[in-house]
């Protein structure tokens, strides 16, 4: 065996590792998305909402407990830049649980994202060396 055997053979197993992995994470990150923003379960195929959907749904039934409030005392509704801090604020001390989920199924998710195309990127790599070593 020579040694550009050898280096096809190493080329290869890099190029079937990259490649499980990437199968890999691509079924964790099609559950982290399901779970982030909703869909059907890949496992039970349920509907799922999914937490980014719920944290709108707090974030939405603030700003209308604000909007309330302010009419109720015959206030004027803060600028939106304002109402959006406020209300993200209450949001979170009121459901931090929910929101330390989204935000890391978002980060999961990002980094997910980001690992594939890394290892996408080293399979074709690996590719176009394997296709130099066959011309």
């Amino acid at each position: 065996m020579t040694t550009l055997d050898v280096e096809v053979i190493d080329v290869l197993a890099a190029l079937r590792e990259a490649h499980g992995q990437c199968h890999q994470l691509t079924g964790r990150l099609a559950r982290a998305s399901v779970a982030l923003s909703g869909g059907f379960d890949l496992e039970t195929g349920e509907r799922v909402k999914g937490v980014a959907t719920e944290w709108q749904e707090v974030v939405d039934n603030e700003l209308i407990a604000l909007e309330e409030e302010k009419l109720a005392a015959g206030l004027k509704m803060p600028p939106v830049d304002l109402r959006t801090a406020h209300v993200t604020r209450r949001a979170r001390l009121k459901n931090e649980e929910l929101y330390a989920q989204f935000l890391a199924l978002d980060a999961q998710v990002r980094m997910l994202q980001k690992t594939i195309s890394n290892r996408k990127a080293e399979i074709s790599a690996a590719q176009s060396i394997l296709k130099g070593e066959a011309a």
